[in-house]
Parts: structure tokens; C-alpha cells; sequence
């Protein structure tokens, strides 16, 4: 379980937004995230993914802006 809770808080530490943001973000209730952060209920399967892959998707966001900034000619040099 310990695994899972870390899995929660390490999410919004990557991102930098709170469970509440997180539950709102992911589509579950504040509640059920807030269970899942203190073990009291195992994560299911999709849960453990979407969270293991929602970083994946903000960084792959921050690169896609920075790649068009700098393709347009826009970088400050």
C-alpha cells in the first residue's frame, strides 16, 4: 500500500496541485483520492495508471509549448 499512497502524493508533487485538484483533474471524488493517499483503499488497476501516466502527459505538454515557441522564432536569444 505504501507503494500506492506515495504513488497519490507524488502526483501532485510532479504536477503541483492539490488532491483536490488532482480528484477534479482525474475524475474521482476528493474522498476516493484521499482514501487512496492513506491506504485505506487499494488503487484500482486504471487508477495506477492514469496516475503513472498524467506526469507523462503534462511534461509531453510543457515540451510540445516549448518546441513551438522556438519554431516560430519567438525564442528570446
Amino acid at each position: 500500500m505504501e507503494k500506492e499512497k506515495n504513488l497519490v502524493k507524488e502526483t501532485c508533487k510532479i504536477l503541483n496541485i492539490t488532491q483536490k485538484e488532482l480528484a477534479e483533474k482525474i475524475g474521482v471524488s476528493p474522498r476516493t483520492l484521499n482514501e487512496w493517499s492513506s491506504g485505506r483503499v487499494e488503487i484500482p488497476k486504471i487508477g495506477q495508471n492514469i496516475l503513472t501516466l498524467l506526469p507523462l502527459v503534462n511534461e509531453y505538454s510543457e515540451l510540445k509549448k516549448s518546441l513551438q515557441v522556438a519554431l516560430s522564432g519567438d525564442l528570446v536569444r
